[in-house]
C-alpha cells in the first residue's frame, strides 16, 4: 500500500488535470480532509517528509493547497515557510482559530470574539508566505461573530494592517461611538471578552497561544440544541469559574456605556449573549477557589 496521502494525490491530480484541460481558466485547490490520521484521531498531523514530497508533486497540478488545520494545520508552523518555499503552487489557512457554529442553537447564545487570535494568526501565516485562507464566519446577527468577520476581513485584505488598528475601525464602523472614550471602551470591552474564554484555557493549551484549529459551539450531530461544548472542551472547571465572573465585570462595564454609541442594537444582542453564557456555565457546573 502507498498510504493514504499519496492515494488522494493520485486522485487529485487526475481531477485537476482534468480540469485544467477541459478549462484552462478555472482555479484548482486542494483541502486534505482525512488524509492523515495519528493518534489523536482524523485530521491530526503533521504530514511525514515523504507525505510531503507527495503534496509537492501535488502543486505541480493545482492552484492552490488549502491546509486548513482542524486539529492544527498538516505541516508545523516553525516548518511552514520552509514547506511554502518548496511547493510550486499557493498555500493556504483558515486564519489561525474559530468557532464552530451550530444551526441549531439561537444565534445570540454565546459571545466569543477572537479578533486579535485570528488578526495575529493571519498576519503570522502571511509573513511565512501564506496566500489564501478559508476563513470561517458565522451568524453575523451575533455581535462577536461580525466583529471578528469584520476584522479578519480587514486583514486579509491587508496583512500588514495594524489588528489594534482593525478592531478599532470596525468599532467605529458599527457602532458608532458618539465620543472618543465611549469608542475606546468598547474597543477595550471586546478584548476583555476575548481575553477571559481564551486566557482561561488549560495551561497545555496557554502555552502554544491559541493552537490553530476550531472548537466546537455544541455536538455536531442531534436534533435538537445541546450543551455548550465549548465550555467543556476549552475549560476547566475552575477556569468556568474566572471565565463567568470575567464576563460578569465586561455586563457591568457594557451597562456603563451603552448610552454612548448609536449601534442599532448591538449592545443589546451582546448583553442577550453575555447572560445566556452565564446560564449555561451555571447549567454545566463550575469550581471557585
Amino acid at each position: 500500500m502507498d498510504g493514504i496521502v499519496a492515494y488522494n494525490v493520485r486522485l487529485n491530480i487526475r481531477a485537476a488535470d482534468y480540469i485544467k484541460k477541459k478549462w484552462p481558466h478555472q482555479f484548482v485547490n486542494v483541502i486534505p480532509i482525512n488524509w492523515v490520521s495519528r493518534s489523536g484521531g482524523p485530521n491530526t498531523g503533521p504530514f511525514t517528509p515523504e507525505e510531503e514530497q507527495r503534496v509537492i508533486e501535488l502543486s505541480k497540478h493545482i492552484d492552490c493547497f488549502m491546509d486548513q488545520g482542524w486539529r492544527g494545520t498538516f505541516v508545523p508552523p516553525h516548518e511552514r515557510k520552509r514547506f511554502i518555499e518548496d511547493l510550486h503552487c499557493d498555500y493556504g489557512t483558515s486564519g489561525g482559530i474559530w468557532l464552530y457554529h451550530c444551526v441549531r442553537r439561537n444565534r445570540l447564545s454565546y459571545f466569543i470574539p477572537y479578533p486579535k487570535a485570528t488578526g495575529r494568526a493571519i498576519k503570522r501565516h502571511y509573513e511565512d508566505g501564506v496566500r489564501a485562507c478559508m476563513f470561517y464566519q458565522g451568524p453575523m446577527i451575533n455581535p462577536a461573530v461580525e466583529v471578528n468577520t469584520a476584522v479578519g476581513g480587514r486583514l486579509l485584505a491587508d496583512p500588514s494592517r495594524d489588528v489594534d488598528g482593525a478592531l478599532s475601525e470596525v468599532i467605529e464602523r458599527y457602532y458608532k461611538p458618539k465620543s472618543t472614550s465611549a469608542h475606546k471602551r468598547m474597543v477595550d470591552l471586546y478584548e476583555r471578552a476575548e481575553d477571559a474564554f481564551f486566557g482561561n484555557w488549560p495551561e497545555e493549551a496557554r502555552r502554544k497561544p491559541h493552537r490553530p484549529g476550531e472548537f466546537h459551539l455544541e455536538p455536531l450531530f442531534a436534533t435538537s440544541p445541546q450543551k455548550s461544548m465549548y465550555l467543556e472542551q476549552c475549560l476547566t472547571p475552575k477556569g468556568r469559574d474566572d471565565y463567568r465572573k470575567s464576563l460578569i465585570s465586561v455586563l457591568r462595564s457594557l451597562a456603563d456605556v451603552e448610552d454612548g454609541f448609536r449601534d442599532d442594537g448591538r449592545i443589546e444582542r451582546i448583553r442577550t449573549c453575555i447572560i445566556s453564557v452565564l446560564v449555561d456555565i451555571e447549567n454545566i457546573g463550575y469550581k471557585t477557589g
